[in-house]
């Protein structure tokens, strides 16, 4: 199980580099980051303290806390423009609001 979870981990590690470098292409045109959980019983309190944060891509505070967080996590980001940032009601996360 250790050795299953330990692959796992590396997997979703990997998914999110191949994220982390489509959202650095796309910069220009969706600026905005937000991390989401899952949200169900299995998420730690680390993994749902970062549901919903949306912070500019080129925050410094990004480098040190996207996901995923610990070897059960299965948090991800999504890139957001201008446009969708205002359809669904989203604001940038204050700086002294981040975990």
């Amino acid at each position: 199980m250790a050795k299953e979870r330990q692959s796992d981990y590396m997997i979703r590690k990997a998914a999110m580099k191949r994220n982390w470098e489509n959202a650095l292409r796309l910069k220009e045109r969706r600026p905005y980051i937000m991390l989401f959980a899952v949200d169900d019983s299995r998420d730690k309190a680390e993994c749902l303290a970062m549901n919903k944060i949306v912070v500019h891509i080129d925050n410094p505070w990004l480098q040190s806390h996207l996901p995923p967080h610990n070897r059960t996590c299965r948090c991800g980001i999504r890139t957001l423009n201008d446009r969708q940032m205002e359809k669904e009601e989203l604001t940038l996360t204050d700086d002294d609001m981040l975990p």
